[in-house]
């Protein structure tokens, strides 16, 4: 991540993994988890990165929900994470993001239980102090397709200090990514203008099942074609010049099942029941290179232009 000039990240805490008893360490899964932790904090500190921590609410009861609060607790007051340099700040708090808000279908929480551990989060006097990013649904705002009700959420969003939808295979091409910069991330962010919050929109590089499940080829909602890089960067392209973005969260540095990532990658992986995809004869820090060059447009350090930036070489652009 230094060497391509990528921020740093978001690490993703399962709250399944982590609140069944806690994070003490007589729980391996919740040992193993700290062990990320623990390297990612490592890694950030040696190469002048940031990180954050983010609680993923998928699988979780109301009920459960208080249990996080201990998660965190054991974080701050044994990890110390807190003390660290390299924890992400944003406006002069530590970061905390809560992924899974307002979506709707089957999920066995509601606004009700999120208000009170944000509040946690906010306002506890030993563990809070926070800002806040909260992981919603595309359909946040209008409660369509996996959203809630926006009346029934409302109140939580507006405890929110940043909001970023979930986009991924919400549109599949760079028309798609355009019109959705134009209209619904447009509206978004307007809206987040009016509430004094900030927007963070989210994008990715492609997709597919494939890495994951054995028999989705030749299914076409299972593939998001990365089409080179130009998939990707048509995203920050039309989320920069439509919404003024000044922030980007990038779907995801390793998340492989999914066919997402955009760590180093080998064009020639292994063969087992399932096809994995590569990057289709790319260097294989391609997507790390990109990103990096689309920080800079981000940032505003360099104009962003419709055709992928050039490559001198095969090394990083400075």
């Amino acid at each position: 991540m230094e060497e391509y000039g990528i921020d740093g990240v978001f690490v993703q805490r399962f709250a399944t993994e982590v609140t069944t008893k806690t994070s003490r360490a007589d729980h391996a899964t919740a040992r193993s988890c700290n062990v990320i932790v623990e390297n990612c904090r490592a890694g950030a500190a040696e190469s002048g990165r940031t990180y954050a921590m983010m609680y993923d609410l998928t699988g979780m009861t109301g009920e459960r929900l208080k249990a996080i609060r201990d998660d965190w607790r054991y974080l701050v007051t044994e990890m110390k994470i807190l003390e660290d340099e390299a924890y992400q700040q944003h406006r002069g708090r530590p970061v905390l993001a809560i992924w899974g808000v307002g979506f709707g279908n089957d999920r066995k929480y509601g606004p009700k239980e999120v208000e009170s551990l944000v509040k946690f989060f906010k306002d506890d006097p030993v563990c809070g102090g926070l800002t806040i990013m909260l992981g919603t649904s595309t359909g946040w705002r209008t409660g369509e397709r996996d959203a809630a009700s926006f009346d029934e959420w409302a109140s939580v969003y507006r405890m929110a200090d940043v909001i970023s939808p979930w986009t991924i295979t919400r549109y599949r091409d760079a028309v798609g990514a355009r019109k959705y910069a134009k209209g619904r991330a447009k509206e978004d962010q307007a809206w987040c203008d009016r509430e004094g919050i900030d927007f963070m929109p989210v994008v990715f590089p492609g997709f597919s099942w494939a890495n994951l499940k054995a028999g989705t080829d030749q299914n076409p909602n299972a593939f998001v074609d990365r089409d080179g890089g130009r998939f990707l960067w048509s995203q920050y392209h039309a989320l920069v010049s439509e919404t003024g973005a000044k922030m980007v969260y990038q779907a995801m540095f390793d998340e492989l099942d999914e066919g997402t990532q955009i760590f180093k990658a080998s064009n020639d992986p292994p063969v087992g029941q399932s096809r994995f995809q590569s990057y289709e004869g790319l260097p294989s820090d391609h997507y790390l290179w990109l990103v990096g060059e689309a920080t800079k447009r981000v940032r505003r350090e360099l104009p962003f232009e419709d055709e992928l930036p050039e490559r001198v070489n095969g090394e990083v652009e400075r």
